[in-house]
């Protein structure tokens, strides 16, 4: 009979320390993103710009930043996607501001995750000598 025993960690532990702060800075970037969305599209305002002072609300400035990415990359590419109201365009819209703010968030977990990288290695040579 052969019998094998699991002598290795398990693959989390073997992940790099990149890798497990590119997967978090992703998973928080799509949560954070699906949860700000769903608490704007609950909030009701008459508009994104108060009529009486000049100056926008929170949750709109609050919306045009997190849109930001998403739009300029539909404007970058020339598709015609506006924010209309209608529930398929508006969940496209959606979709695509959570996967490229998710992106976003890839790209910052992995420089966080190179620098953090590099400082270990200088720790293990420093105690190495």
């Amino acid at each position: 009979m052969n019998e094998t025993t699991q002598t290795e960690p398990s693959n989390g532990s073997r992940w790099s320390t990149l890798r497990k702060i590119q997967i978090i800075g992703t998973l928080a970037g799509a949560l954070l993103t699906t949860v700000i969305l769903i608490i704007l599209s609950f909030h009701t305002h008459t508009g994104p710009i108060d009529a009486e002072a000049d100056w926008m609300d929170i949750e709109s400035a609050l919306a045009i930043l997190l849109t930001l990415p998403a739009v300029q990359l539909c404007q970058t590419l020339g598709c015609p996607l506006q924010p209309t109201g209608r529930w398929p365009s508006t969940l496209v819209l959606y979709s695509l501001v959570i996967v490229t703010n998710s992106f976003c968030c890839f790209l910052v977990g992995t420089i966080v995750g190179w620098l953090v990288q590099k400082r270990k290695g200088k720790r293990k040579i420093q105690s190495v000598n």
